[in-house]
């Protein structure tokens, strides 16, 4: 309600100091400002937006660079026959020790099991055989 109180009081105050010839030009004047003032807005807020685009392309072109770049580096060291060559030696180093792993623990519990077994056929022994006896 404010607004159109003020509009209207902008209006008759215009009307009072430039007079009804005058005020349709300055109308126009203002209109065609207005327009240019926005149009400017509208192509600064455009170039803002085209720049910031811009910067975005370069960080994704500046990604794939070095991505390609890193995958080049992968590519060399894979080519490279040495490197391959001395990982499949490691790779199969590890692999034969594995059975020779397992092996050593399957004696471990073999050994354990025998202990086991021993000192029952000791505790039997020295109890007089079997739990009958006892009955």
């Amino acid at each position: 309600m404010d607004f159109g109180f003020e509009m209207v009081f902008f209006a008759l105050l215009a009307l009072v100091l430039f007079g009804p010839r005058k005020l349709p030009q300055i109308a126009r004047e203002v209109g065609r400002f207005m327009a240019e003032f926005k149009r400017a807005g509208n192509q600064f807020q455009n170039q803002i937006h085209e720049e910031i685009r811009n910067m975005e392309l370069e960080e994704s072109i500046n990604s794939v660079k070095n991505i390609s770049a890193q995958a080049g580096e992968v590519i060399s060291t894979v080519k490279d026959p040495n490197l391959v060559a001395s990982a499949v030696g490691r790779l199969t180093d590890r692999i034969k020790t594995i059975p020779q792993y397992h092996e050593a623990q399957s004696w471990c519990r073999t050994r354990k099991r025998g202990a086991a077994r021993a000192r029952l056929d000791e505790s039997s022994a020295t109890s007089g055989g079997t739990t009958e006896a006892h009955n």
